[in-house]
């Protein structure tokens, strides 16, 4: 995360907060929310990739985090140096770096504490649901 963020320094998935546009009719529309993150914090398009469906919850104290898995059609290596390419372009530079996330081990990035259930599950059960 960039420096001027609430958590400077440490990893995290592409996501954010619900916000304001990502609301409508009293409904708040998580898929949207997803793209607009996405798009914002990395330059790709979740159009783009193929999802395997339904979301999935992990908990940590008080924060929920809610989880969709996409994947694109290209390797993670790929997938680092088209969002590196991206971050010069991006207006709030929310993420100061780019790393793939290769394993559920805790000390492997300077991960925020409510990452580590999200890793546990996906590196669990995740990282094994049908690609189709």
């Amino acid at each position: 995360m960039g420096a001027h963020t609430a958590n400077p320094g440490q990893v995290y998935f592409a996501s954010g907060s619900f916000e304001q546009m990502d609301v409508a009719g009293g409904l708040c529309d998580i898929e949207g929310n997803m793209r607009r993150e996405v798009r914002e914090e990395t330059g790709l398009d979740l159009g783009d990739a193929f999802s395997s469906g339904g979301f999935y919850a992990t908990q940590f104290r008080s924060v929920v985090s809610l989880i969709k898995l996409y994947r694109f059609d290209m390797t993670a290596d790929a997938m680092v140096a088209q969002i590196e390419k991206n971050m010069p372009h991006v207006e709030d530079k929310e993420i100061a770096g780019v790393v793939a996330i290769r394993s559920a081990d805790p000390h492997a990035e300077r991960y925020n504490i409510s990452m580590l259930p999200v890793l546990d599950w996906y590196f669990s059960v995740g990282s094994t649901i049908s690609r189709r």
